[in-house]
């Protein structure tokens, strides 16, 4: 654990945006984490849906090491095998055309977002540059993805951001419908809310925003940079619902650690996107591209998704049960290892700390819920061990 003189430098030094926890991880190991002290940990936040692969997995270690004794950095300048490999490999598993590599989520958003804008102006006019985004979205920190979150308190004092943004509701078909325009370059949402608490959209609403964006000839964004890569138990999101959107933004599980993003799109959009429109320096390195093409392998080997689907079905079931015997937990919600419950209990943090002294990593999401989206290599068995750490808390003694 991490002593008070440590968090006090920590304090000191850094800008503390996160609300540093009284521990100092040391090492992972499979889903495990451990701490200065050796304590050991079952990490069901995966560094926030991040590490897919969770720690120190055998083929992902050979590829980071056997490229940095190679070449870990390039031109962006110049296509190097590695960034033809990823995106061969990305593409070949998706309904897209292009892809663009960067470095962070909200990069791939703004990527994104720039390439909706850039097609709407030249092909609609330039007037047609507005966005719709929905409540409680969250789709990144800087100040094009904040002007489409759909949570006020990220957006607080940064203001003002970008004009010509419109919020509709989760869900909520005829709520988009009535904010749509000729002036509309793009509709933005994630397939399955993340930090606005783990909530699926509806086949419904899915369906309903691609048939209505195609009516208006408006671009479909799908931000599946927590969803997607795995998580639902889909490499992406958008398969499980069966809706195609044209332009999607990866991150988190892309690179299961490694810090890389991307987004992928049909070339009547990406098309658009000419020499000097857009860049990115560290997009598309030959170490982040190879570690793309490994992740993505170790996804699609045989029986990984079946494990995530069967794994996070016990899971969920498992919140359920909890849920029935204590009601300090209700309404589990959620596909696959990317799931949710709401806290009864109180504040959900206090509750977060707790899990943690008793050897569980979780998270928050939304107004007050546990997040549970562990490593998508977690066993059944592992499941069940951390479900029990989850009892114990809400029913100590």
């Amino acid at each position: 654990m991490a002593d008070a003189e440590f968090l006090t430098r920590a304090n000191d030094i850094l800008m503390n945006v996160y609300g540093f926890w009284p521990v100092q991880f040391a090492k992972g190991k499979g889903v495990y984490l451990y701490d200065t002290d050796g304590k050991k940990y079952l990490d069901f936040g995966a560094g926030i849906a991040v590490n897919n692969l969770g720690y120190n997995h055998p083929t992902y270690v050979k590829t980071i090491k056997r490229q940095v004794e190679k070449l870990h950095m390039g031109l962006c300048y110049v296509v190097d095998p590695n960034r033809l490999e990823a995106a061969e490999t990305i593409l070949a598993v998706s309904e897209f055309d292009q892809v663009f590599f960067c470095s962070t989520g909200a990069e791939a958003v703004e990527g994104a977002l720039k390439t909706a804008r850039k097609w709407s102006y030249e092909t609609k006019g330039e007037g047609c540059h507005e966005l719709i985004y929905v409540k409680n979205s969250f789709h990144g920190r800087t100040m094009g993805a904040l002007s489409v979150n759909g949570q006020k308190q990220y957006k607080q004092g940064f203001e003002p951001l970008l004009p010509g943004t419109h919020e509709a509701e989760f869900n909520n078909l005829e709520s988009v419908r009535k904010l749509i325009s000729r002036k509309t370059a793009a509709v933005i949402v994630e397939p399955v809310l993340g930090e606005g608490g783990i909530i699926p959209g509806s086949q419904e609403f899915l369906e309903g925003l691609r048939a209505l964006c195609d009516q208006h000839d408006v671009a479909l964004i799908f931000d599946e940079v927590q969803c997607g890569m795995g998580r639902i138990g889909t490499i992406f999101a958008y398969e499980h619902f069966n809706v195609v959107p044209d332009l999607i933004c990866l991150a988190k599980g892309l690179g299961a650690g490694f810090p890389v993003g991307a987004f992928m799109g049909k070339k009547k959009f990406t098309s658009h996107i000419t020499p000097g429109s857009h860049g990115s320096t560290y997009g598309g390195n030959p170490l982040a591209c190879a570690v793309v093409t490994t992740v993505l392998k170790e996804l699609l080997k045989p029986g990984f998704l079946e494990n995530v689907e069967e794994t996070g079905q016990i899971l969920k079931e498992g919140l359920e049960a909890i849920a029935r015997e204590t009601n300090m937990i209700s309404n589990v919600r959620g596909l696959g290892m990317m799931l949710a419950a709401d806290y009864n209990g109180g504040e959900v943090k206090p509750f977060i700390k707790e899990l943690l002294k008793n050897g569980l990593v979780a998270l928050s999401c939304g107004e007050n819920s546990l997040r549970i989206v562990p490593p998508l290599i977690l066993t059944k068995k592992q499941a069940k061990e951390g479900l029990a750490i989850i009892r114990k808390t809400l029913r100590p003694g």
